[in-house]
């Protein structure tokens, strides 16, 4: 029996899956891990035909100088011995732009930053007042201060920091630097997609199937069916291929993923519907 014929039955053919009972559980790793090779093969080769093009925008001269341009070109942050400076008036904010904030804002009312940054080293830290700079990060001469998710406050020392100036010239020559790099590894993206889609798609299917496969021994068993455990995890090595084909065109088509107990349910749809003529337990 070809792959192609195995794959076509794995979806829905009783007959296919009567027959499977009694074949090895090498063959069904066998169509297991073949399924799971073409279809990493699939995503890593779409996931790099949508990334590559983005890669190569991002890492263009015209991008790079669009993005240095959101650094104030007036404003030059120094490190010395663990203490920030500035050559500015403070407190300075960087604000978001107007598209950004908006975008924010979609996020509930809750979103009051207006600022990404705000440099003060002006004045000492007082964690209370975090609210007032209306900030994502606040610089003082010692600390860097955020808000994290869980609306708790971070503050980090800035000791421990190595010396250094940071200014616009500096992160146009380190993006000019990077993006070189970056291109060199566009070559990559399929290797790396499929490994990656491959070992994911295993292990996680592997593990499912340990669950789904529980699931329907328990059945079959409630129902004083005469089957194994074994078996209906050989056959599960079928039944993934409707759940395998539906999680790659939701990756596809950047739908997003399904999720592990919707997958189960697939699972165990197909295995009830096509290992329906299990003889009863003799007692």
């Amino acid at each position: 029996m070809t792959f192609f014929s195995q794959f076509k039955d794995s979806v829905y053919n009783p007959s296919f899956y009567h027959a499977r009972r009694t074949a090895s559980t090498g063959q069904a790793f066998g169509y297991f891990f073949i399924l799971v090779l073409c279809i990493s093969i699939i995503s890593a080769v779409v996931m790099a035909l949508a990334v590559a093009p983005k890669i190569d925008r991002y890492t263009s001269p015209e991008f790079i100088s669009h993005i240095a341009q959101y650094y104030p070109s007036e404003l030059q942050i120094r490190m010395k011995a663990g203490r920030l400076s500035t050559n500015v008036n403070e407190p300075y904010a960087i604000p978001f732009s107007a598209e950004v904030r908006a975008e924010m804002m979609k996020g509930g009312p809750g979103m009051q930053a207006e600022n990404v940054v705000v440099i003060d080293t002006t004045h000492p830290l007082v964690i209370q007042n975090f609210a007032a700079y209306k900030t994502l990060v606040l610089l003082t001469e010692d600390y860097a201060v955020s808000q994290e998710k869980n609306g708790k406050v971070s503050v980090t020392p800035l000791k421990g920091f190595p010396d250094g100036v940071l200014d616009q010239t500096f992160i146009r020559e380190f993006l000019n630097k990077v993006a070189p790099i970056i291109l060199k590894l566009v070559p990559l993206l399929v290797p790396l997609g499929f490994v990656t889609a491959f070992v994911g798609y295993v292990v996680g299917y592997l593990f499912l199937l340990l669950i789904a496969s529980l699931i329907v021994w328990i059945v079959y068993n409630i129902q004083k069916k005469d089957i194994t455990y074994g078996t209906c995890y050989k056959l599960g090595l079928y039944a993934v291929t409707l759940s395998l084909i539906i999680d790659l065109i939701a990756s596809v088509t950047q739908i997003g993923t399904v999720p592990w107990y919707a997958n189960i349910i697939l699972i165990l749809i197909v295995l009830l519907a096509n290992v329906r003529d299990v003889e009863p337990t003799h007692t």
